[in-house]
């Protein structure tokens, strides 16, 4: 297999949302992905593997192979990996295929400006997770991977109708239960500058009040990720 140079250098990344196990996940490109990074610290931050959608522990290290390979080679090379649990993920299945790896539902940053962040896939803040059982779940991801396998069909290649399904209703449900606001008081609660997180597949850096907001977005139609370069800035990147 052909190396990839390194072509992305940080003090540190963060990653979420790739979904491994859907259909719509670009499990190739983050493979590359992968291959081309050069940092201290890489944060793959909720929703990496699809427990809804892997069943068992051989399709998991058959699907898995070529990232569980990238991420210890990374290891090799130096590079911290630390693993934020989100609502799609399983403690026991990452365990099982990552090792010497720091899992956290959530943990605090220091920035090399001396920001605090907080860090977590972002689920927490969502409410609306509360009012879904695990058959609703399971319904929603299966009519979602139903619609992503037209995805290469759409007459429009530039318009991806699962894209606009999902971003669209994440949307809609994060504003009616007011995700902002709840994640803000959180914020407010735990006295950082800010939070990097996923969960919702809209890759962004705002102000949410006082806070910045970073979301890396996803791994199934943006290939965004989020970088401290080694001067201490934040860039949200596509790859």
């Amino acid at each position: 297999m052909t190396s990839i140079k390194k072509t992305i250098n940080a003090n540190a990344i963060w990653v979420s949302d790739t979904h491994l196990g859907s259909k719509g996940s670009q499990i190739e490109k983050f493979e590359d992905f992968l291959k081309s990074i050069a940092c201290k610290k890489l944060f793959l931050n909720g929703d990496i593997i699809d427990k809804f959608l892997i069943k068992n522990t051989t399709d998991l290290l058959t699907i898995c192979k070529p990232i569980i390979d990238q991420i210890k080679q990374l290891q090799q090379e130096g590079t911290k990996i630390y693993f934020l649990q989100g609502n799609h993920d399983k403690e026991e299945d990452v365990k099982k295929i990552f090792y010497n790896i720091v899992y956290e539902t959530e943990m605090k940053y220091k920035t090399l400006k001396n920001k605090t962040y907080l860090i977590f896939h972002g689920d927490k803040c969502d409410s609306s997770g509360a009012l879904k059982t695990k058959f609703v779940t399971l319904l929603g991801t299966k009519v979602y991977e139903f619609i992503l396998s037209f995805k290469k069909k759409a007459i429009n290649k530039k318009i991806s109708l699962s894209k606009i399904i999902k971003v669209v209703s994440k949307k809609i449900i994060l504003i009616l239960f007011q995700y902002e606001k709840k994640l803000l008081k959180y914020l407010q609660k735990e006295n950082v500058d800010g939070v990097i997180c996923g969960h919702s597949h809209h890759p962004i850096i705002k102000k949410i009040s006082n806070k910045d907001y970073l979301n890396c977005g996803d791994w199934v139609h943006h290939c965004s990720y989020i970088i401290e370069t080694n001067d201490g800035t934040f860039k949200l990147l596509n790859y």
